[in-house]
């Protein structure tokens, strides 16, 4: 007797629903898999440099770019077409492309239909692309992406440059000159971090490759065509008109820049230190990118924010130094439970006028999505807050640096010395549920030292002490702006 047709599918079908299963269950309990936090190794104190000014970020930046030989990943998460940053950065690709120097560059798609509407940028690059075979350049994000379920501000936050895999810069600025109205730190660094930052940005490309292959959906007439809309770069005379502005302090601190690029890798193994990727995209991939962004938290496995709680239980004092308390649910019980057990906490972080200026439409959007941590961390007495102070005189109108301290304290040295993290997480809700990032960490007393001068400093020039019976009263009287402005906390 033949087995019978309807039996065979009854029992194919069971299979599938078994073989469906166990997959889900792997997927499901190997997700911290996907995240990840990279080997400890170790580097010497001279291979690292710190940069707080953003002209001289600049330049050390259009450098790296100019004197790469054979390879550049570049990943920014704003690429603009003014004539100070933008604009020079493309024709430094462009130089750089036609030496034959194999280029991988990526920018986020929804900031570039914000701040470069025209399009220049992609379009020049789109450009590029026709003329030179070893360069590629992608957009993330916009209607290829959105046809596949990804959300609206579903991309990349990353900001780092690497050059002939021997050299990189990761800064917390996009490629524009706003980015000199922001308070933010430029990184530049050398040695076996680089081998984590190359491995860090190939698995980055991979998904990127993958999810904006226009292939896998109708492409929307939202996307500026390659063939259609090419415009080429005006004629400048000059290729860096930062140079021209700079003063001697800012000449000689440069030259010492560019002298440390030329020497070898030091031998030194000072710091411990490690690359931390919250590889977004490749865990939304495997979830789905139609999850919504209450089911994200739980299913995302970031490494900043674990390991962000993993040192807040094991510090005496923290200083954190981010755009606005915006904080994701586990981050905020992190906080709070070691507010109970006696931590010191400093945060500093914008205010009202620092939110309603960079975000003028949303009337302060920022502050108002940030109102409840903000208050409820201020409950503790051993916590304190600062605002950003905006500056017209100094040109400084937001705080944008990415930066955390944790002091272990005497008691707690035999967990290991002082640990700073920095990168292009904000531990907002942003940083989680909707964006790419990748931060470094290091522990090091002298370089927590180091981070921490730079802190107070900026804490004693730009910040003002917030008082919490006040921030209480306004967290009361703004239900209705809190509320308003609740969907809007996945942009920050």
């Amino acid at each position: 007797m033949l087995f019978p047709a309807w039996r065979y599918m009854k029992m194919t079908m069971s299979i599938k629903v078994l073989i469906g299963g166990m997959f889900f269950v792997v997927a499901l309990f190997s997700k911290s898999a996907l995240a990840i936090a990279y080997d400890w190794v170790r580097m010497g104190k001279e291979d690292i440099r710190v940069i707080t000014n953003l002209r001289v970020e600049a330049e050390v930046r259009l450098n790296l770019i100019n004197h790469a030989n054979s390879k550049i990943d570049f990943v920014t998460f704003d690429q603009r077409s003014d004539q100070e940053v933008g604009i020079p950065i493309l024709m430094a690709l462009e130089k750089a492309a036609q030496r034959g120097v194999r280029i991988r560059f990526c920018a986020s798609w929804l900031f570039a239909s914000l701040n470069d509407r025209s399009w220049f940028s992609k379009s020049f690059l789109d450009n590029l692309q026709t003329k030179y075979p070893n360069l590629v350049s992608i957009y993330v994000g916009g209607p290829v992406m959105w046809e596949q379920g990804w959300g609206v501000a579903d991309g990349i936050h990353e900001k780092l440059l690497l050059v002939d895999n021997q050299l990189a810069m990761v800064t917390g600025r996009g490629n524009g000159n706003q980015y000199f109205q922001w308070l933010d730190t430029a990184f530049v660094y050398k040695g076996p971090l680089i081998d984590q930052s190359r491995k860090a940005f190939s698995r980055l490309w991979s998904s990127i490759r993958k999810e904006t292959d226009p292939t896998r959906g109708f492409v929307s007439s939202l996307m500026p065509s390659r063939e259609t809309d090419v415009r080429t770069l005006p004629v400048v005379e000059n290729d860096d008109p930062i140079i021209q502005s700079l003063d001697a302090e800012e000449l000689t601190e440069i030259a010492s820049h560019f002298e440390w690029l030329d020497r070898p890798v030091s031998t030194g193994t000072e710091y411990k230190v490690r690359a931390l990727h919250h590889d977004f995209l490749h865990q939304m991939a495997s979830i789905g990118p139609k999850t919504g962004y209450s089911r994200r938290e739980d299913l995302l496995t970031d490494p900043i924010v674990e390991e962000t709680i993993h040192l807040l239980d094991s510090s005496s004092e923290v200083k954190i130094n981010i755009l606005s308390p915006i904080l994701v649910s586990k981050v905020k019980r992190a906080f709070t439970s070691a507010l109970d057990n006696g931590v010191k906490l400093t945060l500093f972080t914008n205010g009202l006028a620092a939110q309603t200026g960079i975000c003028p439409i949303w009337n302060g959007a920022g502050w108002y999505a940030g109102l409840e941590s903000l208050d409820t961390l201020l409950g503790y007495p051993g916590s304190a807050a600062y605002s950003f102070v905006p500056d017209k005189n100094n040109g400084l109108l937001y705080n944008h640096r990415k930066l955390m301290l944790f002091e272990r304290g005497s008691a707690m040295k035999e967990l290991g010395e002082n640990t700073v993290i920095f990168g292009s997480h904000n531990l907002t809700m942003a940083s989680t549920v909707v964006q790419d990032e990748l931060s470094f960490e290091f522990e090091s007393d002298e370089f927590y030292a180091k981070m921490n001068r730079i802190f107070e400093d900026s804490l004693e020039k730009y910040g003002e002490i917030l008082n919490p019976m006040e921030i209480h009263q306004q967290r009361k009287t703004s239900v209705f702006y809190q509320w308003i402005y609740s969907g809007l906390k996945i942009l920050f």
